[in-house]
């Protein structure tokens, strides 16, 4: 649907008058591409990339924690009541290895969705700024409403670049 939109306002745009197509400058940006190769993109992956490596060392722990028990149990040298409380206790392990994961997994979604949102607002505005500057009537995503657009028309290097600059300063 949006799709059918975007070509419908092209083509009224385009169709409507001389004069008003001969003032339109359009211009594409792939955001994907400004998150992956600019300075905060790369800065926002490499402190998420951290905060996982700290996140499966603590379930490493855990887990050696549950083989360590398990291998407990595989000594013929306890009694029944040991062998008992052993199972109690790697069976209660395993349900808190099972929360913590899954608590982690969710933690992790949260993060990444936070910082997908704060580098995305950026952006947003980076572009905005963009588009005033160079006068521009119309910025397509390019992943998302664009079939084809040709790179004379791309700003997607000019954003990344601002980005950087703007980071720099900060």
């Amino acid at each position: 649907m949006e799709k059918i939109l975007c070509f419908l306002l092209f083509f009224l745009l385009f169709s409507a008058s001389p004069a008003i197509s001969a003032d339109l400058k359009i211009g594409v940006v792939d955001i994907q591409r400004v998150i992956v190769e600019s300075k905060a993109g790369e800065e926002a992956r490499a402190l998420f990339v951290k905060e996982v490596e700290s996140k499966k060392t603590i379930v490493s722990a855990k887990e050696e924690t549950l083989k360590a028990l398990e291998n407990e149990l595989k000594t013929t040298s306890i009694t029944p009541k040991q062998r008992a409380e052993k199972e109690e206790r790697l069976s209660r392990e395993a349900k808190d290895l099972k929360r913590l994961k899954d608590d982690l997994e969710e933690e992790l979604r949260r993060k990444d969705n936070e910082i997908r949102q704060r580098l995305l607002r950026d952006i947003v505005d980076i572009v905005k700024k963009t588009a005033e500057e160079g006068k521009y009537t119309l910025i397509i995503e390019k992943r998302q409403g664009a079939v084809y657009a040709h790179d004379s028309i791309d700003i997607t290097s000019k954003v990344i670049e601002k980005y950087n600059s703007l980071r720099q300063k900060k």
